[in-house]
């Protein structure tokens, strides 16, 4: 059976200039405008850094970013506020909670019933968009409702596993769901079962 091209390994090596960029960068920059930066995926720079033994500096919050994400906290997602001050959404996240205006956004009924009706339907970052709220917020609020997504009706093939395990570290969510021609939630799903990766290595063995 010919092998598809959409399953080749695409493993490409760091080269010194990369590494030099990453080194000056990792310290003060978020991991997603270095991978932007380097045309890379924000695990494969997480890996990499982690590889090089690079640690983040604890950049202090200014009064001005403070300022910012008090006046935007509710109209825009993490996500939004994160890239406008050059911070990581789980940093936005942190502070957020420890400004106490977390608090200050609650679930209105409509939004609750929204949630409810499309969770199963929709990505997380499309409901992220639609309701104006983070992606940890959509899940946690998911969670407390018991809210599931469904589970993938396609059986994964050995060929899809293998690629998988062999790729997830190099290639995004997206560019996997891409190449194997299924949604980014699958993806995730996938990565994160470990009893999925377990599996995959156990066909790897053989």
């Amino acid at each position: 059976m010919k092998e598809k091209n959409h399953l080749k390994r695409h493993h490409r090596p760091w080269s010194n200039e990369e590494e030099r960029i990453l080194k000056e960068m990792y310290p003060a920059n978020s991991r997603d405008t270095i991978a932007r930066k380097l045309g890379r995926t924000i695990v494969g720079v997480s890996t990499r850094a982690r590889q090089l033994g690079l640690t983040k500096e604890l950049r202090p919050w200014t009064s001005m970013e403070d300022n910012y994400l008090s006046a935007q906290y509710g109209k825009k997602s993490y996500a939004e506020i994160a890239k406008e001050i050059n911070r990581t959404e789980a940093a936005v996240a942190g502070r957020a909670s420890k400004l106490g205006i977390l608090t200050n956004r609650f679930w209105s009924s409509d939004q609750i019933q929204f949630l409810k009706k499309w969770y199963h339907k929709k990505s997380s970052n499309e409901l992220s968009d639609l309701l104006r709220r983070d992606t940890f917020a959509i899940r946690s609020k998911a969670k407390r409702l018991g809210l599931t997504k469904p589970v993938p009706k396609r059986p994964w093939t050995e060929e899809e596993l293998t690629f998988l395990n062999t790729n997830y570290l190099t290639l995004s969510h997206k560019e996997l769901a891409q190449k194997l021609e299924r949604t980014v939630w699958a993806i995730g799903q996938a990565v994160s079962r470990k009893g999925l990766l377990k599996k995959t290595n156990e066909l790897l063995k053989k």
